[in-house]
Order: C-alpha cells, then sequence, then structure tokens
C-alpha cells in the first residue's frame, strides 16, 4: 500500500501558537517533548485535522496553515485559512439577511500537487466555489460544491467536483494520473487521535455505527464502510458473512480466521489460548436501498485453562494494549497517539514499536520507557525526530512554541548517541531537552 507522510507544517496563525512555526517531521517515529500544558494534544489534533483533511473543529477560529504531504507519485503542498468574521458585524449582516453568503467566504483554501516530473495542478476554494488550473495554456475552470471545511461532507463534496472538473477537461488520462495521488490520501481521512486514556476503547465497544452495509438493489452485492477503518480484512468478512446468512444478529472474527492478524498478536502478548471479535446488528433499514449497521464491538478472550472473559474485565494495562492495536490495525498509513506507553509493560511498548514498522507516527510520552526504544542514523533524523514544546511571554501573553532541535543540539545530541553510554531520555534530560 502507498504511504502519505506529513514531512513539514507551517503555522502561521493558529490559537497562541508562535506565529511562523515551521516544524519538519521524519518519515518514521516522531516525538513530542514537553511539560503538561505546552501543547502536546493540542498539536496531536491538529496534525489529526491535516491528515484528515477536516478543519470542522476550527471554523469558529482563525488560523492560516501551510503543510506537505508526499507520495510515491508526488507532493502536495497545501494551504488553508479560515477569516472570523467580528460578531457586531456579523449581527448586523443578520439582520439584512445576508449572512450566509458572507460567512461563506470566511474559508479559503489552495491544494498544489506536484508530480516528480515537475508537471503542477493546483486547485483552490473560497466559500463554495472550486478552480482547477492544470499546467497548460487553457484558463482555469471552476465549479460549486457544497460544505467547504465541514470535514467529510466537504471531502466527499470536494472530490466529486474534481472528477467533473477532470470530465470538464476532457482528459481522462490526466485525471487518472493526478487521480492516483489524490487516492492515496484516502486511507487517512478516518485518522483520529489515539487518547492517553481508554476514551478510544470506549468509542470503538460502545458506538451503535461502527460499520455499515449498503446493498442497492435485490441481488447486488453488499458493499462495507467503516468510520474507523478496518482492522485488516475484517470488512471484508463482515460483507462474505452477511452475504451468506443476511438475517445474521452478530458477525464474530475468531483468531483461527486469516483477517484476524491483530487479534493474534493481542493473544500472543496477553498470554490468551484464543479471542474472538463480536459485532452486533444494531439496525436495518428496508429495500431497495438496504443497510445493515453494527456496532457494539466486544472482544471475548479464553484463558490458558479453558476459562472465558469479556475485554470489560481485562486490566488498564491490557485494555491500552488491546485498543491500540485495533487503533493500529485501522490505521495502517500513519499513527498518531498520546501518551502511548501509558499502564503498558516494557515488553509490550517495545512490542508496539516494533509493530509501528515503516508507518510515520506521532507519539507524546512523559515516561522515559518510549524514548529509550527510539534509535537514530544521523543527527539530522535526531532533529526532525523530536517537537520540543514549552510556553513563553510575549508581549504579556502566553505563547505556545513548538520547535525542532537546533542544528547544534542535535549533532551534539547524536554524538553522545553514538558513544550509547546514556539512554536516550536521559541523553535529552541532561542536555535540558526534556
Amino acid at each position: 500500500m502507498e504511504k502519505l507522510k506529513l514531512k513539514r507544517l507551517k503555522i502561521e496563525k493558529f490559537r497562541n501558537v508562535k506565529p511562523g512555526t515551521e516544524l519538519h517531521f521524519r518519515d518514521s517515529l516522531n516525538v513530542l517533548l514537553g511539560r503538561n500544558g505546552t501543547g502536546k494534544t493540542t498539536l496531536l489534533n491538529l496534525i489529526v485535522q491535516l491528515l484528515r483533511w477536516d478543519f470542522s473543529q476550527m471554523l469558529e477560529e482563525e488560523f492560516a496553515l501551510e503543510y506537505e504531504l508526499e507520495t510515491p507519485d508526488g507532493t502536495m503542498l497545501l494551504r488553508v485559512r479560515n477569516e472570523v468574521l467580528e460578531r457586531l458585524g456579523l449581527d448586523f449582516l443578520r439582520m439584512l439577511g445576508t449572512e450566509s453568503p458572507v460567512e461563506r467566504a470566511g474559508s479559503s483554501g489552495e491544494l498544489r500537487i506536484m508530480l516528480p516530473s515537475q508537471e503542477q495542478l493546483s486547485l483552490s476554494f473560497k466559500g463554495s466555489k472550486l478552480w482547477m488550473e492544470l499546467p497548460d495554456e487553457a484558463p482555469p475552470i471552476a465549479i460549486e460544491y457544497s460544505s467547504p471545511l465541514v470535514g467529510e461532507a466537504m471531502l466527499g463534496n470536494m472530490f466529486l467536483a474534481m472528477d467533473r472538473l477532470f470530465d470538464a477537461r476532457r482528459e481522462p488520462e490526466e485525471g487518472g494520473r493526478w487521480g492516483r495521488v489524490l487516492i492515496s490520501t484516502f486511507p487517512l481521512f478516518r485518522i483520529r487521535r489515539f487518547d492517553e486514556s481508554l476514551a478510544y476503547l470506549e468509542h470503538i465497544t460502545k458506538s451503535p455505527s461502527l460499520f455499515k452495509t449498503i446493498r442497492q438493489g435485490e441481488g447486488s452485492d453488499y458493499v462495507t464502510t467503516s468510520g474507523e477503518g478496518e482492522p485488516g480484512g475484517f470488512a471484508g468478512h463482515v460483507r462474505r458473512t452477511i452475504k451468506s446468512a443476511p438475517d445474521i444478529d452478530e458477525v464474530r472474527l475468531n483468531t483461527a480466521d486469516t483477517s484476524a492478524s491483530f487479534l493474534k498478536r493481542v493473544v500472543e502478548l496477553l498470554g490468551f489460548q484464543s479471542a474472538q471479535m463480536r459485532l452486533q446488528r444494531t439496525a436495518r433499514t428496508p429495500p431497495p436501498n438496504e443497510q445493515l449497521i453494527f456496532g457494539n464491538l466486544q472482544f471475548d478472550f479464553t484463558r490458558q485453562d479453558g476459562s472465558i472473559i469479556n475485554h470489560s474485565v481485562l486490566s488498564y494495562g491490557q485494555k491500552r494494549l488491546l485498543a491500540f492495536y485495533y487503533y493500529q490495525a485501522c490505521n495502517p498509513g500513519c499513527l498518531v497517539a498520546d501518551e502511548l506507553v501509558n499502564g503498558m509493560h516494557h515488553e509490550w511498548i517495545d512490542a508496539c514499536l516494533e509493530d509501528i514498522g515503516d508507518r510515520q507516527a506521532f507519539l507524546t510520552s512523559q515516561n522515559p520507557l518510549l524514548l529509550d526504544y527510539l534509535s537514530f542514523e544521523s543527527a539530522e533524523e535526531v532533529r526532525s525526530s523530536f517537537v520540543l514544546c514549552r510556553t513563553e511571554l510575549h508581549e504579556g501573553r502566553e505563547q505556545m512554541v513548538w520547535e525542532n532541535m537546533t542544528a547544534e543540539d542535535s549533532e551534539g545530541f547524536f554524538k553522545a548517541y553514538q558513544v550509547a553510554i546514556q539512554h536516550v531520555s536521559e541523553l535529552l534530560r541532561t542536555r535540558g531537552l526534556w
């Protein structure tokens, strides 16, 4: 599967973050370091919004961001801005009955896609209009779409608008070429932050709508979608099960099934004999456009003595491990995890980092165990691996300062790291970097 990487983020305006902040990230593990209250979780949430192309949580605030995404087929440079109207002026406009068009005019953005051949596609939007400009002498063309900057609705409408723009150009081969770059971002649309506690586990085990299957017309195949992404081939397993038993009330997957690799890994690490996942059918709509909705995911584990327990009676650390492996299986492209090592045994931490593999990951940790598992090949890799978070006073106001290490600090750290006298966490502390 093609992997998309967040390479760079520049912040001109965002909350109380220092204007002009520019961060660079490496393709593997990136760790945010800092005291509580310095914005580590805020930055993780911002990264999630960038990767999801979803700024719906930020529509009531001003921001101006630029970031760079890299795929095997090319690079995407994105600029997005939101300007909030003054409340008094907005109230006055509402009296005139003209607030909607003016409110929409506050959202704007630009997406610039560059292929290795240096060809460039430019997309821009303002309000509810999308423009596309291809690298030729033809003038740019525009199309209306709806719901700018409001998450999945905006994404769906914007990509449909892109398809129509390509059709209008009558260049299907161009559409296919550019489409390969765009489609590589789709696995990230469902990404979310893995929280520092058990909220993610609570969500997947209590949500009545994790998977939806849709069948348009009698005899047609079911199409399965998931709001979280799917762990391995679970969506396909759901689809096949329903096809053979349309009235089934519960879909099960156990460690004997080929599409349960993540569950097998959890069983191995927790020392159980086997496990199964149970997904309940929670709703059904009538034909012709039939929908089956599934949720309330449950995990059952068989101990070595043959007794069976539900996930709800696992220890805190066991629940964290289970939740992270489900999260990891649903996000093959990228991981964003807050305080990953909370409650986990050191062997589990080692396993989690090993199984992240070549995915890009953004992590925080107040626990030195995570840091001591990191490895580096160069001073430049050290520099882009850490984001140092702190606060400072600027003109009487507290400001969040996010930055990579300086070249001098990263060079000194790497030289000391090569000697291998101290652990990574000790090196960071003795050099005043953590």
